[in-house]
């Protein structure tokens, strides 16, 4: 559910979300009977605050996610978005815990960064020319996928004429029409669940259809349904790598529809773009890693044959030059050489520690 303010909340809570943005905060978690803390460059550091009450914090809910004080009392947990005009908007989820309210928020920023700016690999730009097929924005949790995709949205409203749609839990980034038609439907504002939502869209003469997150069986199969179809599909999912994601989609189905999967899977997917936000060797913020696989038949036929799908990462090795796709540890190669990142950085994220290093000390650059 989305609340957009028309009167701006003021007191201590609304100074906490304006200073949010000027600290350059990812997450604000704030809890009754505890001092607020926000998250920047990935570390969670308590804020010069004092103690929030349950009472003020519950209020505050109402205020920011439209709810009555019932649905806030009666309430467990719940998502939410919240505009604030001029300043930006926030990704919310209001929780209990031991009894008492807490809320973790999400600041979204107005402008929607471009792919030179999250450096993006140079070879992302074919994404915004596809016309269908699957394209997944997958890493952990605050990783920045949601900006990724979002860049990625923008770049093809700017580009061509299409109507893109998205179903999203809650909506995010806004995405300007350009020359496209950009339609954005939330979750229990705009339609009840992802999958009546991608239903739906599936009717609403769609172009591109973005889907927030791709959680379920039912999820994937409409998309995979969707790509096949002529559609470009847009997502995130929660995965590590390209082999993650490819053994985790095809994990969905039922062992018997397993080898299904993978051959519709091979024919639709187009891109994985897997990606890490690392701190900075300088300590000033946080760049991103990224691993970027483009399907292509060495790529194909590793996601057709379990045998071989471990291979993924020797064809996106090997398809540097030519493709532009490269893995994580070779991105990493790069982040070192720019003096981006250390080597102890380098280390604790490389999918393979011991050949990383072994590169690090052939280039000394240790």
């Amino acid at each position: 559910m989305s609340a957009t303010d028309t009167n701006s909340p003021d007191g201590n809570l609304g100074a906490l979300l304006k200073a949010a943005f000027q600290v350059e905060a990812s997450d604000i978690h704030i809890k009754g009977g505890a001092v607020p803390m926000y998250r920047i460059n990935g570390q969670l550091r308590p804020v010069d605050f004092a103690e929030v009450d349950s009472a003020d914090l519950e209020k505050f809910c109402q205020l920011i996610s439209g709810r009555t004080q019932d649905q806030v009392a009666s309430a467990y947990q719940f998502e939410f978005s919240y505009d604030w005009p001029g300043l930006g908007r926030f990704r919310g989820n209001f929780y209990r815990q031991m009894g008492r309210p807490a809320l973790a928020l999400r600041p979204i920023p107005l402008e929607i960064a471009s792919m030179k700016e999250l450096r993006l690999p140079a070879a992302t730009k074919r994404i915004c020319q596809l016309t269908h097929g699957f394209v997944l924005v997958t890493g952990a949790t605050g990783m920045g996928k949601s900006t990724t995709l979002a860049s990625i949205m923008a770049g093809i409203a700017q580009s061509s004429c299409r109507h893109i749609v998205t179903i999203e839990d809650p909506v995010e980034y806004l995405i300007p029409d350009g020359v496209s038609c950009v339609t954005q439907r939330e979750v229990g504002r705009d339609v009840e669940s992802f999958e009546l939502g991608l239903r739906a869209a599936l009717r609403q003469d769609p172009d591109v259809l973005m889907i927030g997150e791709v959680r379920d069986r039912e999820t994937m199969e409409i998309a995979l349904h969707a790509a096949q179809s002529g559609h470009l599909i847009l997502s995130t999912a929660h995965f590590a790598d390209s082999i993650a994601t490819v053994n985790g989609i095809v994990g969905m189905a039922p062992r018997a529809e397993q080898l299904n999967w993978r051959s519709r899977l091979a024919e639709s997917l187009q891109a994985v773009i897997s990606q890490r936000l690392l701190p900075r060797a300088d300590g000033t913020g946080r760049v991103l890693a990224t691993e970027l696989l483009l399907n292509e038949p060495s790529v194909r036929a590793c996601v057709v044959d379990e045998s071989k799908t471990k291979s993924i990462r020797t064809c996106l090795e090997r398809g540097r030059a030519a493709l532009g796709t490269h893995t994580l540890d070779q991105c990493l190669i790069e982040l070192l050489e720019n003096k981006l990142i250390t080597v102890e950085t380098a280390r604790w994220c490389a999918a393979s520690p011991g050949d990383l290093m072994r590169e690090v000390h052939l280039r000394r650059m240790v």
